[in-house]
């Protein structure tokens, strides 16, 4: 019997092998199948959990802008002119309008030499100093650019007359006066009068010049109607006058100036023993001098000009516009006089910034390489050449680049006389150089105050504020600082727009939809309806002991909808910024208000449990001090050049150069604070100190810094020595703030308090001053969005709700992976074996068909 077969259309065997193993593998793979169905569940809860995870983070993002409380502290500064100035506010500021008034800007000082011929000749070798300071006093001449005495222009000088006085009558009761024994010489007759009668000459010999002056008297009290003998006297004794009678005497006659009149009146009373009193003063010659104004002026001011001797001076003020001089000048009108006053005398104090040098030599001497030389110096001065157009065209122009009247420049040249007589420039002496622009301070009037500021960028005329000066004001204008309570109300709105978002997320991913019978992708997971059942109970619950009258987020319009969703009542929201501002700061962040003005709440974990916490304060902070034991109000203090110090401030010690020159307290504890700050082994730590005089006249140099780490000392380290202006100085270290928050005991460091233990444990407050003892309470709480984000924060972090959630299904998907490793392994075997199988019976239903054909073939012979 035959057997039938069918060949495989590939192979040209008796069956398909191929198409058998391929069906055979279907049916075995049917476990990948489902697996990769698996993977795909998981693989869209993943995605959808991304999708939570974003828009929780936009939620979180949305909650930092209200979670904190210098949010709510933020202020606005709006200039009523912009073209002015503009200015920014800190939370620190004050809410209020201020009056703003701007006379000038501050600025640099800028000089210009003489000209020169040609910009490559060389000038001469030499050494530039520059100093910078600040220059008083002195009048400066605009058309010169120089400095000197005050000028008094378009004055009127109208000589005359200073009138005696009259003298004080000897009385009664004086019986006798001492003539000098020593003078000699004659006194004229008619120098003296006496009851209105001329005395006539005395004649003054060592001792006998008592008799003759008690016989020119007596012949005089004669002639005025008086009785003889009224004044005797003897060789060397006193002149005795008899009692019961009355002289008064006199100095006739006029005197060529007020100086001259002082000197004979002392001269008569030292020679006849009377007092300047009994003489009366005599006649003298001066002026009346008319200017434009006395304001500035004082006695004894020196007057030149218009004709006045040297040593004239002004005798007295007589108002507004007058003054009288001690000499008469030429009278006239149009009259120009200077006048040397205390004010008029220039002086030059230079800043601490030190003395900077440029070397001038062959390679730079040409106003060019002089230019060149300065630039590249990099010393705070720019120079320049400008071609004026003259018949010596190029002059060298000095730019200081500070500004501010601080910043002003003296140029000291040693070396040839050409490059000195071109650029020395001491506006106390000799000046070279021509100002062509003063150095100035801003000087601006604020609420009525005047100011005056070394730079137009001013930040600490009203607290908190920041005013950047553009121009002056040709009228007042207004700053106004106010609450920033668009910045609150754009993060409120961004706030309910977030938490919306996310709902909206959440609701779509665990949504059923039952006309397709399809679950989202998170449908009935407990993870997202955990994380929803949480925030939305962060929500519904009020703030526990709010720092303020705000406990809930329907009292400024912000309410839950029925659809779920958050609204906001835009009317009542804007009505609680504009009158409950401070308190909506403690409805959203974690906020600690204290009853004591100098305890300040600094931060606190989110571990800190709310509530009013008791603050007790055994020991105030203090700052590590250096007091010397100098008065320095008792004269000035010199700095010899090369002098430096070694500072040790809070443990960090430098050596810091100090400026010479000669310095009242004041200066010196100017000059020293800044040397100090300026330094860069401080600076960069954000160490520094405070130099000031005490009220005994010593110099104190106190760190910055509260606490036991603060300190601050100067040790000898060259030049003048520390002894010279400190003496010897006590050294203390400051001290850390003690005491007690909720009763317990708080760690302190510095100002600030930390209390370690209980429902107050992490919360840190700031103890500015003040007394020890009880000092009130911080009521401390936290707001709706610094507990979300405290929230966001878990749920979002590693090992948070979300993070665990997502974590486990890359687990579950990591796990069907090696899954399907091991099928796909077994898969391979089974095929194999499958082929094998089938190969083999191909191979036999080919052997059975061969032989079939044989025997069919030898059946057919048959």
């Amino acid at each position: 019997m035959a057997v039938s077969s069918t060949k495989s259309a590939t192979t040209g065997t008796n069956i398909d092998v191929n198409g058998i193993v391929s069906q055979l593998m279907t049916i075995e793979q049917k476990p990948l199948t489902a697996l990769n169905s698996k993977e795909a569940s998981y693989q869209s809860k993943i995605s959808a959990f991304g999708q939570v995870k974003s828009a929780f983070s936009a939620f979180q993002t949305a909650l930092q802008g209200l979670s904190s409380n210098t949010k709510f502290q933020a202020n606005s500064a709006t200039s009523s002119d912009t073209s002015v100035f503009t200015a920014s506010a800190l939370g620190s500021a004050s809410v209020g309008s201020h009056s703003i008034s701007i006379t000038n800007l501050a600025q640099n000082q800028r000089l210009a030499a003489a000209g020169v011929a040609s910009i490559t000749t060389s000038i001469g070798n030499g050494t530039l100093t520059f100093d910078f300071g600040t220059i008083s006093g002195g009048t400066f001449n605009a058309t010169t650019g120089k400095y000197g005495a005050t000028a008094l222009t378009n004055a009127t000088v109208t000589n005359g007359t200073v009138a005696a006085t009259a003298a004080t009558a000897i009385g009664p009761a004086q019986t006798s006066f001492t003539p000098d024994a020593t003078s000699s010489g004659t006194i004229p007759a008619g120098t003296l009068t006496l009851n209105g009668v001329s005395v006539g000459a005395i004649t003054l010999f060592g001792v006998d010049s008592a008799t003759n002056i008690a016989a020119a008297f007596d012949a005089a009290y004669v002639a005025s109607g008086g009785a003889a003998g009224t004044f005797t006297s003897t060789p060397g004794g006193p002149v005795t006058k008899a009692a019961g009678t009355t002289a008064t005497f006199g100095i006739t006659g006029t005197a060529a100036n007020s100086a001259t009149a002082a000197s004979n009146l002392a001269t008569l009373a030292f020679q006849t023993g009377l007092s300047s009193a009994q003489l009366g003063t005599q006649a003298s010659s001066n002026a009346t001098v008319t200017v434009a104004s006395t304001t500035g002026l004082s006695a004894g001011d020196a007057i030149s000009g218009g004709g006045f001797p040297a040593g004239t001076t002004i005798a007295s003020i007589t108002d507004a516009t007058h003054f009288l001089t001690t000499a008469p000048g030429t009278n006239g009108t149009g009259v120009t006089l200077n006048a040397t006053t205390a004010s008029s005398v220039t002086t030059f104090t230079p800043n601490t910034t030190g003395s900077k040098t440029v070397t001038i030599d062959a390679s730079n001497n040409s106003l060019q390489g002089i230019r060149d030389a300065i630039n590249a110096a990099q010393i705070g001065v720019t120079a320049s050449i400008v071609n004026d157009g003259g018949t010596a065209p190029y002059r060298l122009v000095l730019n200081s680049n500070a500004i501010g009247a601080n910043n002003s420049m003296k140029v000291s040249v040693s070396g040839d006389a050409a490059l000195s007589s071109l650029l020395s420039n001491d506006p106390a002496g000799t000046q070279n150089l021509s100002e062509i622009v003063t150095a100035k301070n801003a000087a601006l009037v604020v609420d009525g105050v005047a100011v005056s500021k070394a730079s137009n960028s001013i930040n600490d005329v009203l607290q908190g504020v920041t005013l950047n000066l553009l121009k002056p004001t040709t009228s007042p204008a207004t700053l106004t600082v106010a609450r920033d309570t668009a910045t609150v109300q754009t993060s409120v709105e961004g706030f309910v727009k977030a938490y919306n978002d996310l709902n909206k997320v959440i609701s779509d991913l665990t949504a059923y939809n039952p006309a397709t019978k399809k679950a989202a992708a998170l449908q009935g997971d407990s993870a997202v309806r955990s994380l929803k059942s949480q925030i939305d109970g962060m929500l519904s619950v009020a703030v526990s002991t709010s720092a303020g009258s705000l406990t809930t987020l329907s009292q400024i319009g912000v309410g839950k909808q029925t659809n779920g969703t958050l609204a906001i009542d835009s009317t009542k929201l804007t009505n609680a910024l504009n009158t409950q501002f401070s308190d909506i700061a403690g409805l959203f962040a974690a906020v600690g208000k204290s009853t004591d003005s100098l305890v300040a709440f600094k931060s606190a974990p989110s571990s800190t449990l709310p509530g009013n916490y008791a603050v007790n304060v055994t020991t105030i902070a203090t700052q590590g001090q250096s007091t010397g034991s100098v008065n320095l109000n008792l004269g000035t203090t010199t700095i010899a050049s090369g002098t430096s110090i070694t500072a040790t401030v809070d443990g960090t010690s430098a050596a810091v150069a100090l400026t010479a020159g000669t310095y009242t307290a004041a200066q010196l504890a100017t000059m020293i604070q800044s040397a100090i700050n300026g330094s860069s082994a401080f600076s960069t730590l954000g160490k520094s100190v405070i130099a000031a005089i005490d009220l005994n006249g010593a110099l104190n140099v106190t760190s910055n810094l509260y606490g036991s780490t603060s300190g601050a000392s100067l040790a000898d380290a060259g030049g003048t020595l520390v002894s010279t202006y400190m003496g010897a100085p006590t050294n203390t270290t400051g001290v850390d703030v003690a005491g007690t928050i909720n009763g317990l005991a708080a760690t302190g460091s510095g100002q600030t308090l930390v209390s370690s233990t209980g429902n107050s444990s992490g919360l840190q407050i700031q103890i500015l001053g003040g007394m020890t003892g009880a000092r009130g309470t911080v009521n401390y709480s936290q707001g709706y969005a610094f507990k979300l984000n405290d929230f966001a924060n878990t749920s979002l972090g590693s090992t948070g709700l979300l993070t665990g959630r997502v974590d486990g299904l890359n687990s579950s998907v990591k796990d069907l992976a090696k899954q399907r490793d091991a099928i796909n392994a077994r898969l391979v075997t089974i095929e194999a074996r499958y082929r094998r199988q089938y190969t083999k019976l191909d191979a036999m239903l080919s052997s059975m068909n061969a032989t079939s054909t044989y025997l069919s073939q030898q059946i057919a012979k048959m």
